[in-house]
């Protein structure tokens, strides 16, 4: 997961766990659902959850107005626009 940003899928995470550990992770509270089939170790941040987007959909997601204004409140803009697609939506 390290490598992955602290980022899973159940794919990944069931090539060295059973679905039952898995499941048991979960309920424990060593593994965070952030979406559908996508889990982090920490409590993720507003950037942590688009990160874990951009894996469930395979792709980059795209920050609208306020999504992108508080992404900018947390770090530098160039930083930022390498993460992610910054689109104004009207």
């Amino acid at each position: 997961m390290k490598q992955a940003g602290g980022i899973a899928t159940t794919r990944q995470l069931l090539t060295v766990m059973t679905r039952q550990q898995l499941d048991v992770q979960v309920r424990n509270g060593n593994l965070i659902r952030v979406w559908y089939g996508v889990y982090t170790t920490e409590q993720p941040d507003l950037l942590g959850r688009l990160a874990a987007l951009d894996v469930f959909m395979g792709k980059k997601a795209v920050c609208c107005m306020d999504t992108a204004r508080r992404c900018m409140a947390s770090i530098s803009r160039t930083r930022l626009q390498s993460m992610f697609s910054i689109r104004v939506c009207a």
